[in-house]
């Protein structure tokens, strides 16, 4: 075991960096958490609009901005940073700067090329080693995920001023074209991401154990330096090589510590397919909720029991346990994990406990749209 004395703005930089994560990790907790507790707020005093048609509604767009309006099954299903963050930003964009007026010729799918541009632009400089690089592929991959929310709001502005200021509810338009460029674009930029990845942890494997422990001490039997500042030591975990068996055994020893190339693999591919399958899954369960609880019946029971049921406490843990584990959520890890050098330390936590809450809430969920459904042919035949 060999000692050696660090540059103490180095370990201290190092330090800083793990605390900067824990409070900003923390300052999103408080503001999602502030934020939800509004938006739960709100739906408990939503009420279903009367209707004449068996149709999805319509709303005037003469209200003020509001981030909980209009209400609806995939607004309550997206991630909170696409709610709270990107949402906010593009509507603020299109409402108050007029984006879509200033610049007549941008699409909405003009403005998903240019979020999947972005992700290639960001995989890319995610693979570099050096930290200014990584986080600028970082804030790239969020301006992608700002291109998915403003993709979206351009296109209902679109919409809007084709129906004379009426705006259907927050949903995807199944089937068409804009949709299905979407997808394909969303659906790339996961795939640029993972490659990244996979290239960037092949490159260099990363660590199974720390390879050194940092040690707080004074450097003389002083408790304190001269400056009074508390100094540090790195010991390093390896073994001397200063003849061949020595360096044989700190060879098998580095083999050790460090992850084989079919482990990155294995845990990258299995990431990617989860990712793909989570948001595969999530839009299934969108679009059957969609279809159950937003398409009001001309039955005025059945009409209120959507309502109750939208409001109802089942309901909204459904839909918020899918906010907390969607594919845009995990696509906001990767981009904040990337952005603060922890993105291999997520994918080993989430690699196991990811498949299960998938899994699981997939079960959950599937259970609870079937009893649902039936609840409501039910009702509906005794109506």
């Amino acid at each position: 075991m060999v000692s050696k004395n660090l540059n103490n703005n180095l370990i201290v930089s190092s330090i800083n960096n793990n605390y900067k994560f824990a409070f900003f990790g923390l300052l999103l907790v408080i503001y999602f958490a502030w934020m939800d507790i509004a938006l739960f707020i709100n739906l408990q005093r939503w009420t279903a609009p009367s209707t004449t048609e068996n149709k999805t509604l319509k709303y005037t767009y003469t209200e003020t901005f509001s981030t909980f309006k209009p209400l609806s099954v995939k607004l309550i299903m997206v991630d909170h940073g696409t709610h709270y963050v990107h949402d906010i930003l593009a509507r603020f964009a299109e409402d108050n700067l007029h984006f879509s007026s200033i610049f007549p010729w941008v699409t909405a799918n003009l403005v998903s090329y240019a979020g999947l541009l972005a992700a290639l632009i960001g995989s890319r400089l995610i693979i570099s080693d050096k930290p200014m690089h990584y986080r600028i592929g970082a804030i790239l991959f969020e301006l992608r995920n700002l291109a998915d929310s403003l993709d979206g709001v351009v296109y209902r502005s679109r919409k809007r001023q084709q129906d004379l200021g009426q705006i259907g509810v927050y949903q995807s338009n199944y089937g068409s074209y804009g949709y299905n460029v979407d997808v394909i674009c969303d659906g790339l930029a996961g795939l640029f991401f993972c490659t990244a990845i996979l290239i960037k942890f092949l490159r260099h494997l990363p660590s199974k154990y720390p390879a050194n422990i940092l040690i707080r001490r004074p450097r003389s039997r002083n408790s304190r330096s001269n400056s009074g500042e508390m100094t540090y030591e790195l010991i390093e975990m390896d073994y001397p090589a200063e003849n061949s068996l020595e360096r044989t055994k700190s060879e098998e020893y580095s083999q050790r510590r460090h992850v084989s190339s079919f482990q990155v693999k294995l845990i990258v591919i299995s990431f990617g397919f989860r990712l793909l399958f989570t948001g595969l899954i999530w839009d299934h369960f969108v679009h059957k909720y969609h279809d159950l609880l937003m398409v009001f019946s001309n039955n005025p029971n059945v009409h209120k029991m959507q309502e109750q049921t939208f409001k109802s406490i089942s309901m909204w843990l459904i839909m918020w346990f899918w906010r907390l584990g969607n594919a845009c959520s995990i696509l906001e890890h990767l981009s904040i994990t990337t952005f603060f050098g922890k993105l291999w330390n997520y994918l080993v936590f989430t690699n196991y406990i990811g498949w299960v809450y998938l899994i699981v809430l997939s079960l959950l969920t599937q259970i609870h749209y079937i009893e649902l459904y039936e609840s409501f042919n039910t009702f509906a035949a005794l109506s």
